[in-house]
């Protein structure tokens, strides 16, 4: 897991966050930990760390880029750090629900173990 943490907290770093305390960095060093954690096994126990991470509210933001020829761009957190993608008119703005959605983060996560 601590490879995806920190993969994750490098991709938001310079990302201007409403609060501190929404960056992932945090969160992820606070997941809840399972009730029923010492009658489950390692991989029910990963299953439900991933799924915790797919919920953190830090998926919930976006960020846009307008090409020249006017189409959109959204920043994709998994796959390229916000410092890289981040231009002088980059809209951010939050919505109600996660980017990528929770099953493409678990998958990411998986595959990045």
């Amino acid at each position: 897991m601590h490879k995806i943490i920190n993969r994750l907290s490098q991709h938001y770093t310079a990302f201007p966050f409403d609060q501190p305390l929404q960056e992932p960095s945090l969160n992820l060093s606070k997941l809840p930990q399972s009730d029923y954690s010492d009658m489950l096994s390692d991989a029910e126990q990963r299953l439900i760390t991933m799924h915790n991470i797919s919920q953190l509210d830090c998926f919930t933001y976006r960020a846009v880029n307008k090409e020249d020829d006017g189409e959109n761009v959204y920043w994709n957190p998994l796959e390229q750090p916000f410092n890289e993608f981040i231009e002088d008119d980059t809209q951010i703005y939050q919505t109600d629900s996660s980017y990528p959605p929770p099953d493409m983060i678990m998958a990411w996560c998986l595959a990045h173990e």
